[in-house]
């Protein structure tokens, strides 16, 4: 089900690391997204899908959102991490193009560079914690690639 549409209104959004970018990265469950090519700048990320979204924190991610969409009698969770806060974040329902955050370096990003790191799973998947137990294999990875708009 490709559910998800591609959750930036800046089109200077390019994948750097993830499923598409590097199929054989089997560390990386997630696709990373930065503003043309640069470390340090910072974009808007929307709403993909309608569902319910909450702000949370963790010390692998820092702040993200996590979404929960019911597609066809399946449950799909996305996460958007490393926001720069939640500060203007208001949990709830929102729908596609609804304000998610800004994207920062909070977490454990890679050398505190400015990315998005955009994970869909389905079910059980996607819950808080699931970024120390996540199944990191490629396949698992790989699998959830067909479930989101990759490109404008």
């Amino acid at each position: 089900a490709n559910f998800l549409t591609y959750p930036f209104s800046d089109t200077g959004v390019d994948i750097v690391q993830g499923w598409e970018y590097n199929y054989s990265d089997s560390n990386h469950c997630g696709i990373d997204y930065r503003k043309g090519g640069s470390s340090w700048l910072t974009f808007e990320v929307q709403a993909p899908a309608s569902g319910y979204y909450s702000c949370q924190y963790s010390t692998t991610w820092g702040y993200y959102v996590l979404g929960q969409h019911s597609v066809d009698s399946t449950t799909y969770y996305t996460v958007y991490a490393h926001l720069e806060s939640c500060d203007e974040f208001e949990s709830g329902e929102k729908q596609v193009g609804d304000y998610l955050g800004m994207v920062g370096n909070t977490g454990s990003a890679s050398n505190g560079i400015v990315h998005l790191h955009l994970e869909i799973g389905v079910n059980d998947y996607g819950q808080p914690g699931c970024d120390e137990s996540v199944d990191q294999s490629s396949s698992h990875c790989s699998d959830r690639v067909g479930n989101v708009a990759l490109r404008p």
